[in-house]
C-alpha cells in the first residue's frame, strides 16, 4: 500500500520519477538511433539499387516496363524508409517532451486548481480524469487519464527500477 508524502515531498517524488524515466528514455533513444542508422543505410543502398537500374537500362539490358515497375518498387521502398527514420529520429524526443510536461502539471496540481477559474478547474479535470465516479451528488471518486495514470501508478517506481515486486519500491498518494 503506498504511503502519502507530505505536500513539501512531493516535487522530490515527481524529480525521482522524473530521472528515472529520463533513464529509460535514455536507452530508448539508443534503440531509436540503431534504427534511424538502419534506416539511412537501407535508403543508401535502395538509391544505389534505382542508379543500378537505371544503368542496366542505359545498357540495353532492360525494357522500359519493367525499368518502370522496378523504380516505382524501389521508390515505394524508400518512402518507406523515410518515413520509419523520421520516426525513429522524433520518437525519443516526442516521449520525453510530454514526459516533462505531464510531470510539470503534476509537480504543484492542487496549488493551480485552488488558484483556478471555473473554467479552467473544468479544463484541469478534463486532462486529469477520464471519468468521477459521482454517488448523491458527491464525486466519490476519479478514473485518471493517461499519462497521468502511469505517472500516478503506485507501482511505477518498481517498473522504473526495473523491480519484480511492486512491494519493494514504494510510490506516494498526491497531496
Amino acid at each position: 500500500m503506498p504511503h502519502v508524502l507530505a505536500e513539501e515531498a512531493w516535487p522530490g517524488y515527481i524529480e525521482t520519477i522524473r530521472e528515472k524515466a529520463d533513464a529509460a528514455l535514455a536507452g530508448m533513444a539508443a534503440e531509436s538511433e540503431s534504427e534511424a542508422r538502419r534506416q539511412r543505410a537501407r535508403i543508401q543502398r535502395l538509391e544505389a539499387e534505382q542508379e543500378a537500374l537505371v544503368d542496366a537500362y542505359l545498357a540495353d539490358a532492360m525494357p522500359v516496363k519493367v525499368l518502370k515497375k522496378k523504380q516505382d518498387s524501389v521508390a515505394a521502398d524508400i518512402a518507406a524508409a523515410e518515413q520509419h527514420l523520421r520516426i525513429a529520429e522524433e520518437a525519443h524526443a516526442e516521449a520525453r517532451e510530454v514526459l516533462h510536461k505531464a510531470l510539470d502539471l503534476v509537480r504543484d496540481c492542487s496549488s493551480a486548481y485552488a488558484v483556478a477559474s471555473p473554467p479552467i478547474r473544468r479544463q484541469f479535470n478534463q486532462a486529469f480524469f477520464e471519468r468521477f465516479i459521482v454517488v448523491d451528488d458527491e464525486v466519490e471518486s476519479g478514473e485518471l487519464a493517461e499519462p497521468f495514470k502511469t505517472l500516478l501508478d503506485p507501482d511505477l517506481l518498481a517498473h522504473l527500477d526495473g523491480k519484480k515486486d511492486p512491494e519493494q519500491a514504494v510510490a506516494p498518494d498526491p497531496p
